[in-house]
């Protein structure tokens, strides 16, 4: 290999191969134990990383061969050949020169790592190897032990300094091993421990498959059993059919009477249940009409409360109505008032200027009456406001209220509808257990009939036996007719209490239906009062917008008046406006007169208005709110315009 070489890349060979080594050694490849090994808690494939970027042990080796080299050079050579064999420029360029040591390892680009050689590079590499004379590069120098004794001390040292840390990597590389032949024993024993832990669970497995099969075979075998026994049963039978069949005509010219006779007393039993369970029904029946009776005593005095309710709304409308049919007549005695005080006015514009300033002065007066009005509208709509609030409130506990019952009725009819489903199959369930008696008492029948058609008997053992025979087969059929009584006794009350829990059901229902329609009946007076309230406010505004236009106005009348022309200074004019000034004054307290008449009958007409107010307060508030804001505002302008 000839040129230069970093040092780094012969470093990172050496740790890699020492590595590969290893893992060779213990009978592995690298790629399968870099993911899958670790040492001391690291992974296998960081030390090795770690490892290939230490270049000391390169060096090592280099040093090595060298010291070796030099050792046997000074061995064949004495001090006096050495220094003789140097020419006058050889001795002053070795004392010029730099460092050897330093020189030696600049000039190494290649290492066989089998043989330990060294191979040098054949061009200069600084400055200062291609300007003197450097024992690496001169043809004449080829023994590597001339060097200064300083020199050859310190390579020796570095030598065995070395050699010693080259011993400590291979033991380190020694460890790596055994870590490495450890971690694979380990591994085998984990494969093997879960293969036999593997092994241990299919024989497991295999046994208890074992252990089914066997269960399974014991239970064929009892099936096989049941089975044999079951037909060696149902032979038996047949034979005791057969028995029966052959001795029925025996049985039947003996006991044709007697078969009657208890018929006849079985009949008369359950004429009598028959006659219990009718007079159980008529007495719940009775009680059923007692409960119905109630209900509808109930409902008829709701219903007389309801005409009692309408009764007084209807008299609480008619006195409203006449109370407004009141105030529009009063409205219109004030219109005609105004009409007629205005007039007046018209006529009192022409006289003097100090009526005016009185007029004035009445202005003023009227326009503070006029705030007044605004603020006691204000108020009355505060107090309607906490009225609809109240209303309000009201409204959510009773809608509550109505929410809690109907929630109630709900709960009540899921439990209804619940305890008549469980009566339901209650009832079928009576009904298969009665055809199953129907069907056992018919082969009871079958049975005694097939013993009535019995022959004779021939002895009185036989007859013994085959009275026995029959004693039991009729108390059995006794039995069978007496649960077939109850049962069809209990299906009659089943199904009378189901009636009357559907009964319960609509009459619920219809609770129900009355609950709904009374909250909406409340929603829909909820929603009016609020549209009342609405129109209230419209009306408070339009109010307000006619006190500002008075004021608008009252402010131009008084630059009207304060603009106006000076009195004649003539004589006859002077009389002439003392004599206007004095009818004017008359007139001026007429009107006067007149205003505080139509004063007091609006304060008597707003009087009674409240009165009513205060008897019908949940009767539409609003719109009487909003006739008596209308009136009050009328009134003010037509004050203003009188005065004015």
């Amino acid at each position: 290999m000839q040129g230069h070489h970093s040092i780094d890349a012969p470093a990172a060979a050496v740790c890699s191969a020492r590595t590969q080594i290893v893992y060779f050694k213990a009978g592995k490849s690298l790629s399968e134990y870099e993911g899958a090994l670790t040492i001391q808690g690291r992974p296998l494939r960081e030390i090795i990383f770690r490892e290939a970027r230490m270049w000391l042990p390169v060096l090592f080796l280099l040093f090595a061969r060298l010291y070796h080299s030099l050792l046997s050079s000074l061995s064949r050579l004495s001090p006096t050949n050495t220094l003789s064999s140097f020419s006058t420029s050889q001795i002053s360029s070795v004392a010029t020169r730099p460092n050897p040591l330093a020189m030696i390892l600049k000039g190494i680009s290649a290492l066989d790592f089998d043989t330990g050689s060294v191979t040098q590079a054949t061009r200069p590499l600084n400055k200062l190897s291609a300007c003197c004379a450097c024992p690496l590069h001169c043809k004449r120098w080829s023994d590597p032990q001339h060097l200064y004794p300083s020199q050859y001390r310190l390579l020796r040292d570095k030598t065995a300094e070395n050699e010693h840390k080259w011993r400590k990597a291979i033991a380190s590389a020694r460890k790596a091993e055994e870590r490495a032949k450890e971690l694979e024993g380990r591994i085998d024993l984990c494969r093997e421990e879960t293969v036999k832990a593997k092994d241990e669970e299919i024989r497991t497995k295999t046994r208890r498959i074992q252990l089914q099969e066997d269960k399974i075979g014991r239970k064929d075998e009892i099936i096989s059993l049941m089975d044999e026994k079951i037909r060696r049963m149902s032979e038996e039978l047949r034979r005791k059919d057969e028995e029966i069949r052959r001795r029925v005509q025996d049985i039947k010219a003996t006991d044709e009477y007697r078969m009657k006779a208890s018929e006849a007393g079985l009949l008369a039993q359950r004429c009598e249940h028959a006659e219990k369970n009718l007079a159980g029904l008529c007495a719940e029946n009775a009680s059923l009409r007692q409960r119905i009776c109630g209900h509808q005593e109930e409902k008829e005095t709701i219903l007389k409360e309801l005409e009692s309710m309408k009764g007084v709304v209807g008299a609480k409308d008619q006195e409203i109505i006449e109370a407004r049919a009141a105030l529009s007549s009063k409205q219109a005695e004030l219109v005609n008032n105004s009409n007629n005080s205005q007039r007046v006015i018209m006529t009192l514009q022409q006289k003097s200027f100090e009526t005016e300033r009185e007029a004035q002065k009445k202005v003023l007066d009227v326009e503070e009456e006029a705030r007044q009005g605004v603020l006691v509208a204000e108020e009355k709509m505060q107090e309607l406001t906490k009225e609809l609030a109240a209303s309000r409130d009201e409204e959510t506990r009773a809608r509550a209220g109505h929410e809690s019952a109907v929630e109630q009725l709900i709960s009540k009819l899921e439990e209804v509808n619940q305890v008549a489903a469980e009566r339901k199959k209650e009832i079928e369930r009576l009904t298969v257990e009665l055809k199953d008696a129907m069907s056992q008492g018919q082969l009871i029948s079958e049975r005694y009939r097939d013993l009535e058609m019995r022959p004779p008997p021939m002895d009185e053992s036989y007859q013994w036996r085959l009275e026995e025979e029959r004693s039991v087969a009729l108390a059995e059929l006794n039995w069978r007719d007496e649960e077939i009584s109850f049962m069809k006794k209990v299906n009659t009350q089943l199904i009378v209490e189901n009636q009357r829990l559907s009964g319960e059901v609509q009459q619920l229902q219809g609770w129900k239906v009355e609950a709904w329609s009374a909250l909406q009946e409340q929603d829909t007076k909820l929603r009016q009062k609020e549209r009342d309230i609405t129109v209230t406010r419209e009306g408070n505004q339009k109010l307000m917008e006619c006190n500002r236009m008075l004021t608008i106005e009252v402010e131009g009348l008084r630059s009207s008046t304060d603009t106006v022309m000076a009195p004649p200074s003539d004589g006859a004019c002077l009389s002439q406006m003392t004599t206007l000034a004095l009818t004017r004054g008359e007139e001026l307290s007429r009107v006067k007169e007149e205003l505080a008449c139509s004063l007091e009958r609006e304060k008597q007409a707003f009087e009674n208005f409240q009165t009513v107010h205060e008897q019908a307060p949940q009767e539409k508030p609003r719109s009487d709110s909003d006739e008596v804001g209308g009136h009050r505002g009328a009134w003010h302008i037509r004050v203003l315009c009188e005065t004015v």
